[in-house]
């Protein structure tokens, strides 16, 4: 859109963007010239499926804590995103085991897969935990 009919020119500053005639990271000009591709660069991850892993996971204890004494008007919020924090380890770690068949080293992946599947499990009971929260608050509980 900004490229094609000028949306967002002059919108402020926008995504940071791999400048590749410099070799550096460098702010857009606009919002829109230069869409974010990968929510790991803006957060600074290292950029692995295990690392959105346990980013995503890491989420869980700020998302309980919103439910447990957040807004009381937007326990929801924290209901969606106990979602969405599950529903990346869940999908970061499909990536996992796909890309894990294609190692030769099967103890790394044996370890890989072994982590993965224990973060997983506890994403999942921390995801039941924080929506048990958010139903009682909300009075279906």
């Amino acid at each position: 859109m900004y490229h094609q009919y000028g949306i967002g020119k002059g919108a402020g500053a926008g995504n940071y963007f791999y400048n590749r005639a410099t070799g550096e990271a460098e702010r857009a000009a606009t919002q829109y010239e230069y869409p974010q591709g990968s929510a790991c660069f803006i957060q600074s991850v290292d950029d692995t499926m295990e690392g959105i892993m346990e980013l995503a996971f890491a989420s869980m204890d700020l998302i309980r804590a919103m439910a447990e004494t957040g807004n009381p008007n937007s326990v929801s919020d924290a209901g969606v995103g106990a979602l969405c924090a599950r529903a990346g380890v869940l999908g970061a770690f499909m990536n996992v085991r796909i890309n894990a068949a294609g190692y030769d080293d099967k103890v790394f992946v044996k370890d890989i897969l072994a982590r993965g599947a224990k973060i997983q499990e506890q994403t999942i009971r921390a995801e039941a935990e924080i929506m048990g929260i958010v139903d009682k608050k909300i009075g279906l509980a």
